[in-house]
């Protein structure tokens, strides 16, 4: 699968080209909130990624390049 990823932040996110990966974790995030948390920055992701160039990224649903279909 493949996700956008990139190390430079300068790089605006819509820019960022695509890094392949496996998924390694899936996250039940679904009854989460923002609310709950208290906070708009730092909410859990669904997936845990190992991407090809050995960095582990957090990612959901919509920002995953293949067809998931796993709920």
């Amino acid at each position: 699968m493949r996700t956008p990823h990139s190390l430079d932040p300068q790089l605006p996110a819509d820019q960022w080209p695509l890094a392949s990966g496996v998924i390694v974790d899936e996250f039940d995030v679904g009854a989460i909130s923002a609310r709950s948390y208290g906070r708009d920055w730092a909410h859990p992701r669904r997936w845990a990624i190992a991407l090809d160039d050995g960095h582990l990224i957090f990612r959901d649903n919509e920002d995953l390049d293949d067809d998931l279909d796993h709920e």
